[in-house]
């Protein structure tokens, strides 16, 4: 009898196995197709892709990655805040699930500059820069993170010019 209720348990342990595996394999399928999407300009339908292998594989950081660039692309193309912040939300998983990953901490940079939060764009472009030294993306970001901050400080200097000038 308890042979009998061993091998029920081995077989329905084989059997979630081997769900996990054929959900797992349909992620990376539908991985694939949404970088090929993105290759072709398709970036909604890359979007897509990546939103349905990630209901298969949540905890994917690779696939996080790649739904948050889709992300950013699609708010490069549409000026679109949500998408932005879909795409900071993607790259601060995949960082929280490989923090040594420097195409997170670059992705949670340029959606951060994307969404105005200079300070904190410009923290995840040092760490970025620090787990990949030298890359030419990420001193692009670096640069324009650091252009950004100096025009705010800037607009808000002239802006209290401004109001000294009112008060006199």
């Amino acid at each position: 009898e308890d042979k009998k209720v061993e091998e029920e348990k081995a077989e329905e342990e084989s059997g979630e196995a081997a769900a996990a595996r054929k959900a797992e394999e349909e992620a990376l399928a539908l991985k694939e197709e949404g970088n090929r999407l993105l290759a072709a300009g398709d970036v909604l339908g890359a979007e897509e892709r990546f939103s349905s292998a990630l209901a298969l594989a949540p905890d994917n950081a690779a696939m996080l990655l790649n739904r948050s660039l889709a992300r950013l692309k699609l708010a490069e193309t549409q000026g679109n805040n949500t998408a932005l912040s879909g795409a900071l939300s993607d790259a601060r998983d995949a960082a929280r699930l490989h923090s040594d990953n420097p195409k997170a901490h670059f992705r949670m940079g340029k959606a951060l500059l994307g969404l105005g939060q200079l300070s904190e764009a410009l923290a995840a472009a040092k760490k970025a820069a620090q787990l990949q030294p030298g890359d030419a993306g990420i001193s692009g970001l670096l640069s324009d993170v650091k252009s950004a901050l100096q025009r705010r400080k800037a607009e808000l200097q002239a802006e209290e010019a401004k109001r000294r000038a009112a008060d006199v």
